[in-house]
């Protein structure tokens, strides 16, 4: 019998998503946005948000290498939120 895994998930490496994983997300977080009368975040959390990202080691250019997302276009949706927790509700 195998010992259960005690690891603290917060100190695991996240793990990329799949191309087609992404494109579900994508499809799921436009749904949402819709749903929502296309509301967005207003201007001071969403330069927050991309200030968070800006050192991020997971930043490829304009890119998350997490989830794949465009992060200036992610950023403004009210609904969605970092991958590994760096935005602030």
């Amino acid at each position: 019998m195998s010992e259960p895994d005690n690891t603290d998930p917060s100190l695991q490496t996240p793990v990329p998503s799949t191309l087609m994983g992404a494109a579900v997300s994508f499809a799921t977080s436009m749904a949402r946005f819709a749903a929502s009368g296309f509301k967005t975040v207003d201007e001071p959390l969403h330069q927050l948000r991309m200030s968070h990202c800006q050192p991020c080691g997971y930043r490829n250019d304009s890119q998350c290498s997490l989830c794949r997302c465009f992060i200036a276009k992610k950023a403004w949706l009210p609904h969605e939120d970092c991958p590994i927790g760096r935005w602030p509700c």
